[in-house]
């Protein structure tokens, strides 16, 4: 069984192949690696779901897998991942502008972005 941090990368390895096969002009092989990409990412998410991880993990995951949904343009998943992200509350650190800092939303001052994510956190 791969571990959740083993299928998130590998899921975000064959994302950025599918950017890379967008960009050439290849949307078949494009669809075909985002849709891969996506499959993975739920697989972490369920395999998170049966372990006691939390925070940053959860968020990421699940913007990750609507990001990949989105390119897959299936937008109702992508609706349904983040409506199940905005049911889990998010701790403090992701939502308190004295400790989230510079990661404020631009469309409401004084808040904090939830879904920001530095390259370090997973």
């Amino acid at each position: 069984m791969k571990t959740l941090k083993l299928l998130h990368n590998e899921s975000m390895d064959i994302a950025e192949l599918a950017m890379l096969a967008k960009l050439r002009g290849d949307f078949e092989e494009s669809n075909r690696l985002f849709k891969e990409a996506l499959k993975l990412e739920l697989e972490a998410i369920n395999t998170f779901e049966k372990t006691e991880i939390s925070e940053p993990t959860y968020s990421i995951l699940h913007r990750s897998a609507a990001t990949l949904a989105l390119d897959c343009n299936d937008h109702r998943k992508a609706e349904q991942i983040v409506a199940k992200a905005l049911s889990h509350e998010p701790p403090a650190e992701r939502t308190d502008p004295a400790i989230c800092g510079s990661n404020i939303l631009p469309s409401e001052p004084g808040k904090c972005n939830p879904w920001y994510t530095s390259p370090s956190t997973l």
